[in-house]
């Protein structure tokens, strides 16, 4: 081979080794993908697939609940940006969005919404999107700033955290590795831990907690909010950062598993998220917002947390209302939502409580899921003005109000021993009530349990919800179910009306 044939053969071999470099030191996208959708929600019928973001909402759709707009926003349609209004994007994930709530109505930007129509007697100057999607994490966010800026919105509220939390579990070490760092780097890391041991190698291509610190730097939940609010800025935005409320409860001594987990990554959130967000704010000018204090005081009994979180993370229509009320007062007493409401007063806490009566009047199931058994139950001894449905496979029908309207009645015993039972009622409108009495010999009755509401949302309460009743003493006693109202229902299997609380 000749100087020339040399000359040509390396030039090659240094092409190759250049695309080499390029394609494998850079990020890697599959990687990038998994860690943009590390649930796979692509698959949900509410998402499609996205080669950038991962997933995004489908558009121009309504499935549980939930409106999703021409825009893939949640809620209703979105038109020209008027003159003198102050638009508002909520980016997050599913606590945005609105996730643990019958419908988009009870998520925290809607009742946002509604408070600043409140104050500005219904001329609509503040408008607030919502631009929420299940399973978005921070690095979703500045991708988001990035293609909302077509609707020109002067405000966004950026609520992050959880997901990035369920990412640092959920996503292996070496997925993170090769999405953030590429596939060069990947390798030599696992060269590095293969020398360490096999242990090491296998642990960093599973998901789990371990490695934990690692994985969070690798998320760069920082970095990512501060691209963000980089973005928003050049586009003449101004930014809230909010924290994501966290349901910060200890787990029980001696007990493991997902609960447990959950309970040491909430507990990791809570230094982690603050310190992130307050340096971002510090360094930027970003606005911030802690919720957390509130939402601790929420935990201070099972009652108030089951008013509050509808699960382990998400919110209920109460909850959402918590976290509205704060993000307005932070957003109303700031340019240039400030100037928009035209020296409007902002609202005081009565006021925004009756913006939406049914968040604060709403209450919540004890629990959901039938019984297996009906060993304990109380069964009826007198029946009035009721109709019962047709028995399903498993024997539960419903008793509901009979023709004619008026009240019915379930009368039963009190058992001698239980000082607690569950009942299985269903409600949809503000007429409909289905409430528990004692009834004391000589007929005085008390009221010990109702289900009722105070508006017409237009949404049934879950089949299988259950409450516990506090029974009243005394063999002399009964107990009177009262069912009134067209969509009142209680569940039954056969005689069995009242269930055993184990």
């Amino acid at each position: 081979m000749g100087r020339r044939g040399r000359w040509a053969g390396a030039a090659v071999l240094a092409a190759v080794a250049a695309w080499a470099w390029f394609a494998f030191s850079g990020p890697d996208p599959a990687a990038r993908l998994v860690w943009l959708d590390h649930h796979a929600f692509r698959n949900d019928p509410a998402a499609t697939f996205d080669p950038v973001l991962g997933f995004r909402l489908r558009p121009s759709v309504s499935l549980y609940g939930f409106r999703h707009n021409a825009a893939g926003l949640v809620g209703e349609e979105i038109g020209p940006k008027r003159p003198g209004t102050v638009r508002v994007a909520c980016l997050g994930g599913s606590t945005t969005l609105g996730a643990g709530v019958e419908t988009d109505r009870y998520a925290y930007p809607a009742l946002l919404q509604a408070m600043f129509d409140r104050t500005t007697g219904g001329v609509r100057r503040v408008e607030v999107l919502n631009a929420g999607v299940f399973g978005y994490h921070s690095l979703h966010t500045p991708l988001r700033v990035a293609e909302l800026g077509a609707l020109a919105p002067d405000v966004y509220v950026i609520m992050d955290g959880l997901n990035d939390l369920d990412a640092a579990r959920s996503v292996p070490l070496a997925t993170l590795e090769r999405a953030r760092l590429g596939r060069l780097a990947g390798w030599r890391r696992d060269l590095g831990r293969l020398a360490a041991g096999e242990d090491r190698l296998a642990a960093s291509r599973v998901p789990g907690m371990h490695d934990l610190e690692a994985k969070w730097a690798l998320i760069g939940y920082r970095d990512n909010l501060a691209q963000a609010v980089s973005l928003a800025e050049k586009q003449g935005a101004a930014v809230l950062l909010v924290s994501d409320p966290l349901r910060l409860e200890a787990p029980e001594a001696g007990t493991g598993g997902p609960n447990a987990e959950q309970a040491r990554l909430l507990a990791f959130g809570r230094t982690a998220l603050p310190a992130a967000a307050a340096s971002v704010a510090e360094a930027t000018g970003a606005a911030r917002l802690d919720v957390q204090p509130v939402f601790d005081a929420a935990l201070a009994s099972p009652a108030s947390v089951r008013r509050v979180w509808s699960d382990s993370l998400h919110l209920t229509r109460y909850g959402y209302f918590l976290l509205a009320r704060q993000v307005y007062l932070a957003l109303a007493a700031r340019e240039p939502a400030a100037a928009a409401l035209a020296g409007a007063p902002v609202l005081d806490d009565a006021r925004l409580e009756a913006v939406c009566p049914e968040c604060l009047a709403w209450r919540p199931a004890d629990g959901s899921g039938r019984p297996k058994t009906t060993e304990g139950a109380v069964r009826a001894v007198a029946v009035t003005n009721l109709k019962d449905s047709p028995a399903d496979a498993e024997g539960w029908s419903s008793f509901s109000v009979a023709e004619g309207g008026g009240a019915g009645e379930i009368v039963l015993p009190v058992p001698p021993t239980a000082r607690s039972l569950r009942i299985y009622p269903r409600i949809q409108g503000p007429g409909d009530v289905v409430a528990v009495e004692s009834v004391a010999p000589d007929g005085g009755r008390t009221e010990v349990f109702a289900l009722r509401k105070g508006t017409d949302d237009g949404i049934w309460s879950p089949v299988g919800e259950w409450y516990r009743l506090a029974l009243p003493e005394g063999a002399d006693r009964r107990i009177m179910v009262r069912v009134t109202g067209e969509n009142a229902q209680v569940f039954h299997q056969g005689p069995a009306v009242l269930f055993a609380d184990p």
